[in-house]
């Protein structure tokens, strides 16, 4: 990607997730005014969209690439063929994705229940998966 390009939009849906190879990207909310704030900047290494990706709920930042970029985009199709090859990925996945809440929530001050939100990403990560396989399932011939 080039400086400048965005990988996904706040309160889009997620269609997939990234690896950051290559760059650098900045990643910005929006302020009750509606005006971008960067929150964070991530670069190789990294990965950005997992936790809209894995639960279905809305992208809560923009990302945009801040220099030229090389990322991985892994789609929801990807994961949710991996999920159920290996079911036991949700419980670790969940865990991962509730360290980073756990992370995000630290840096905005508040206190938290670890175990109350691995057991709540958990259950939304399972319940989006099978919201999607139901409806896969509905549209097949």
């Amino acid at each position: 990607l080039k400086k400048g390009d965005v990988l996904q939009n706040q309160g889009d849906a997620a269609v997939s997730m990234f690896i950051v190879l290559e760059g650098a990207i900045s990643i910005a909310i929006k302020t009750p005014s509606q005006d971008p704030q960067e929150v964070a900047v991530s670069a190789a290494g990294d990965v950005v969209g997992e936790m809209s990706l894995m639960t279905g709920a809305p992208r809560t930042a923009t990302v945009t690439a801040l220099t030229r970029l090389r990322a991985l985009e892994i789609t929801r199709d990807t994961i949710d063929d991996m999920l159920k090859k290996n079911p036991e990925l949700f419980e670790r996945f969940s865990r991962v994705l509730a360290q980073r809440q756990l992370e995000i929530d630290a840096l905005a001050n508040r206190r938290v229940d670890k175990r109350a939100v691995e057991r709540d990403i958990l259950s939304r990560m399972r319940a989006f998966f099978t919201r999607m396989t139901s409806r896969s399932t509905e549209d097949a011939p």
